[in-house]
Parts: C-alpha cells; sequence; structure tokens
C-alpha cells in the first residue's frame, strides 16, 4: 500500500486571509511550490512557459503549484476585475444603493482605446449593467475609463481612491496607474495578488455572473435612437472546456497574454492564473489536466483538504 501525502495546512496567513501548507512554497521568484516536498520518484509537475503562474484550492487557498508567484509583471486587463469592484464600492458609498440599471452618459473625455472592438460615442447613454459587460466580457478599455469617470468625477480621482482600496485590500505588491490596465510604468502586480483579487471578484455576485459569461447583448442608447451592441468574450475556455467556470483575459505588448480561471475539478474549486504567456487556453488546460491526474480531495477531520494522489 502506498504511502499518501497529505498536503495538510498548518499556517495561517493573516495578511493573504488565506492558509498555506508548510514548507510548499518557496521564498524564492523561480521554482514550483513542491520543490521542497518530498515526492516519490517520478512525480512529474506541470510543464508550462508562462513567467509566472498560480494554481490553488478556491475554497481554502492552499498553493498547489505556483511559479514566480511574487514577481512584479504587468497584469495587463486582469486590472479590470479591480476596476469593477471599486466602481461599485464607490458608487454604493455616494448613492447609499446599487442600481444596476442606473443610466451611465459617456462623456467627452471617456475617449475611444485604440485596440478595442468597439467603441461608445460621447453623449451616448448605457446602463451601469451594460457598462460592466462590457469591461469583462469583451474586456473593453474605453468602458473603464467611462466607469472610473462616473464613479469618482474622473480618472484622476478614480485612481486616487483605486490606490487606497488597493492597500486596504491587502494588494501589498500590486500598483495599478490606470483602469484599463494599459501598458504604463509603475503599472504591475503579482500573481499572488491577483488570485487575491479574483477571489474578491467572485465574492461579488454580479461580477462573478459577468466573468462567467461567454455571450451577451447590450444596448446604447442616445435621445429616441438605440443602438445594440453583441459581447463575445475573450475567455475562449468558456463553453470550450466544462470545466472551466469563469475568469479574465489579458493582452498588451509589455504583459503579453494572461489569463485567470476558475475551474471545477471532482466537485471541487480550483483558481488558475497564467502571466505572460504564449499559449494561455492551452497552458491553463494543462494545469487542470495536472492538477486532475495529481490532486484529491479527502476529508480529513471534517474538512476537505487537497493532498497528492497515491501512485499505483
Amino acid at each position: 500500500m502506498f504511502a499518501t501525502l497529505f498536503l495538510t495546512i498548518f499556517l495561517f496567513s493573516t495578511k493573504a486571509g488565506f492558509l498555506t501548507p508548510p514548507q510548499a512554497v518557496s521564498e524564492a521568484k523561480t521554482g514550483p511550490v513542491f520543490q521542497e516536498v518530498p515526492f516519490k520518484k517520478g512525480t512529474v509537475l506541470p510543464q508550462v512557459k508562462a513567467e509566472a503562474v498560480l494554481v490553488e484550492d478556491s475554497k481554502t487557498g492552499m498553493v498547489l503549484y505556483q511559479k514566480n508567484q511574487n514577481a512584479r509583471l504587468e497584469p495587463a486587463s486582469v486590472t479590470k476585475l479591480a476596476t469593477a469592484l471599486l466602481v461599485l464600492e464607490l458608487i454604493s458609498k455616494n448613492k447609499g444603493s446599487l442600481n444596476f440599471q442606473e443610466l451611465v452618459t459617456v462623456s467627452t473625455t471617456a475617449k475611444p482605446v485604440s485596440g478595442d472592438r468597439f467603441n461608445f460615442r460621447a453623449g451616448e447613454q448605457v446602463t451601469l449593467r451594460n457598462l460592466l459587460y462590457a469591461l469583462l466580457v469583451p474586456s473593453n478599455n474605453q468602458a473603464a475609463y467611462v466607469l472610473a469617470e462616473y464613479s469618482a468625477g474622473s480618472t484622476e480621482a478614480f485612481m486616487a481612491e483605486m490606490f487606497g482600496w488597493i492597500k486596504e485590500k491587502g494588494l501589498e505588491n500590486t500598483n495599478f496607474k490606470n483602469p484599463a490596465g494599459l501598458d504604463q510604468t509603475g503599472h504591475f502586480s503579482t500573481a499572488q495578488d491577483l488570485v487575491k483579487l479574483f477571489r474578491l471578484a467572485l465574492e461579488n455576485e454580479e461580477i462573478a455572473k459577468i466573468i462567467g459569461t461567454k455571450e451577451y447583448q447590450i444596448t446604447v442608447l442616445k435621445g429616441t435612437a438605440q443602438r445594440k451592441v453583441n459581447l463575445a468574450s475573450t475567455n475562449e475556455l468558456l463553453g470550450k472546456d466544462e470545466r472551466v467556470v469563469a475568469g479574465k483575459t489579458g493582452t498588451t505588448a509589455k504583459a503579453g497574454r494572461c489569463l485567470i480561471t476558475k475551474s471545477k475539478i471532482d466537485n471541487h474549486e480550483v483558481i488558475t492564473l497564467v502571466l505572460n504567456s504564449k499559449d494561455r487556453f492551452g497552458e491553463t488546460q494543462q494545469l487542470l489536466n495536472w492538477a486532475a491526474s495529481n490532486i484529491a480531495w479527502k476529508n480529513i477531520g471534517e474538512i476537505w483538504q487537497a493532498v497528492i494522489k497515491p501512485k499505483t
């Protein structure tokens, strides 16, 4: 009978707000988290080439695999998760409640951004909910600026709020300089912080629903006229890989291709993140395949914990 290596969680991190296993996470910026765990001979770790990688048990926060999780990198449009969360917090704070049907007017300063699949025009009106869908499904950059202005008065005021919000949420190695995630000096985050951010997004019912949406249609108004815009998710795994239930992409020249997802394996939720990947969808699936082949969940002391499957 082969021994099973239990990755039992002993250490509680008050800063991160979740549990991590002892000796599993290396402090070095390179190498997998399991490099110090005495695997049986022949254990194979994920072979992905993304610059940074993080795989976690969604419920416990237990790190299953990591590579460069503390390296400061450009997060591209994964930034928009923070933008969406802060927009809702500011509107709720300033107005006392949220009305997702309220109309937001596109200003002359929230200009179209190069690379967007479609643009809003000054004077057009869009509901708050539809702007959030535009922001997070096709990852529209202009929507980020429209929402920033609407919730804080100006993009500059919004980013000032963002600075404090980031610290408040414990994102200690993150600094955002614009609401869309465009390449800009001093705009960075880490895999570890981005997974924390993703967890916050998943806790918000509206945002969690949006980032799990493959297609959506919004209505854009101007006076008595209106136009329909069909939105398609940039996350190609939605509807293609039944394990993937939500996620956010990001792509810029400096950041490369990024993807963070929530997936289900054996009825347990797993978060995966790849930053600066040449094949973000393929590498995400490689990580899910690795987890499915090597990780099991055992009920230990009435707590479901991830364990390494015994080799047979």
